[in-house]
């Protein structure tokens, strides 16, 4: 495994492990739910929408701007369609038409910007891997990259040992010629 993929790892674990539940029982804000929440909550404020509002069926043209708003902005965020419909309980061409909606109206499109590059500037942050200093090799601090290095280090060993362990009992169980 070389660098970057053992640095894409990395990411995927502290990902898993950041998707939990927190303590007072809300999502925590990765993963399509999280982008989708982001969004919403965004959305909603220059509106003068709520949440609730932007995720019910109510047909106000704040609301239904604000909701197509956060569905191009959850888009162009990666999201595929089916994923964005299910989340704001729509179907994936409702998602279609909002991007439509958001794309015609410079008004939208404009803060459909800024809440893309809110998503940009909040999903960036917990991806980077600090450099190490050179100067402070054994810092005593160990990075999510490194202990992942030495997970994998780890079941590598654990496995080799397996191998040969399997290899010396089929050479002995071997008939003698």
């Amino acid at each position: 495994m070389n660098a970057e993929q053992l640095r894409s790892l990395a990411i995927a674990l502290a990902t898993q492990v950041n998707a939990a539940e927190t303590a007072t029982g809300e999502v925590a804000d990765v993963g399509p739910d999280g982008i989708c929440a982001i969004a919403i909550a965004t959305a909603a404020q220059p509106f003068g929408t709520t949440r609730d509002a932007v995720l019910s069926a109510d047909r106000h043209r704040a609301v239904t701007d604000a909701r197509a708003v956060a569905m191009t902005a959850a888009r162009r965020g990666g999201l595929t369609l089916p994923a964005i419909a299910a989340y704001f309980g729509k179907d994936h061409t409702s998602v279609m038409y909002a991007q439509n909606k958001v794309a015609n109206n410079p008004r939208l499109n404009a803060v459909c910007s800024r809440i893309v590059d809110q998503l940009d500037e909040h999903y960036a942050e917990p991806t980077r891997i600090p450099a190490e200093d050179p100067a402070a090799p054994g810092s005593g601090r160990s990075t999510t990259l490194q202990l992942a290095a030495l997970d994998q280090a780890h079941n590598e060993t654990a496995r080799r040992q397996q191998d040969e362990d399997g290899q010396r009992l089929a050479v002995s169980a071997a008939p003698a010629r």
